[in-house]
């Protein structure tokens, strides 16, 4: 997701990015979070992997329709048909 989303992109980027470090920090034995670069954060500590991943999924599936319709219209074109927008990811298990 973090691959899609830019720095002219507020107020989601900021979203986005709060949702993900609030994710990270929840998680037991995290002693602290730093964002690397765009796409890739350090969890430091003793964190269970299972956890983490399962922290994120949550940032992912609250934020995947907010995300694929804001690509939609800015990435591609507002003016382009639904039909005609090319599939960005594939849809999530459990969502249309």
């Amino acid at each position: 997701m973090a691959e899609f989303i830019y720095g002219d992109d507020e107020p989601l980027l900021s979203e986005f990015l709060e949702a993900i470090e609030t994710a990270l920090r929840s998680v037991k034995g995290v002693s602290d979070v730093v964002q690397e670069d765009q796409e890739q954060w350090i969890a430091y500590g003793t964190p269970s992997g299972e956890h983490l991943v399962r922290s994120l999924a949550v940032v992912v599936d609250a934020l995947a329709d907010k995300t694929r319709s804001h690509v939609a219209n800015v990435r591609v074109g507002a003016s382009q048909r639904p039909a005609e927008r090319p599939a960005l990811w594939p849809p999530l298990r459990g969502s249309t």
